[in-house]
């Protein structure tokens, strides 16, 4: 736990907000669903119990935010998104259908479910489709 803890997280600039977003969801899919990260939503349903343990998931979890920030920075200074978007609350409605099937309902995610979200929350934000690339 603590090395993925301190482990960065790859920053894709591939100067295109939708593919950014896409590469960084469909990596924690990957690494929370299937990879080296899926015992974390498991040791997720026990943090309650164990300071320490609730201690490093948050750190994960700051972490891989920082990953989302740099992508949405980059988008900002391309001129592709507004400086006045509210980061927090992309960046959590991005990640929270993820959590929310790795944690609660367990149901797929699916390639086509992740990009679903990404869709949907550059639509929710009104993000250009010419700004995409």
């Amino acid at each position: 736990m603590e090395r993925l803890a301190l482990q960065s997280v790859d920053v894709p600039d591939s100067g295109s907000l939708r593919a950014d977003l896409h590469a960084l969801l469909h990596n924690a899919v990957q690494t929370f669903a299937r990879g080296r990260g899926q015992f974390v939503p498991r040791l997720i349903r026990e943090a309650g119990h164990h300071p320490e343990i609730t201690d490093l998931v948050a750190t994960v979890v700051h972490t891989r935010r920082q990953a989302y920030r740099r992508v949405l920075a980059l988008a900002i200074a391309r001129g592709d998104l507004a400086p006045s978007v509210d980061q927090d609350l992309m960046i959590d409605l991005l990640i929270g259908p993820i959590w929310t099937r790795l944690l609660l309902t367990r149901d797929p995610l699916t390639g086509e479910y992740v990009d679903s979200v990404v869709d949907a929350v550059l639509t929710a934000f009104s993000v250009e489709e010419a700004a995409l690339g």
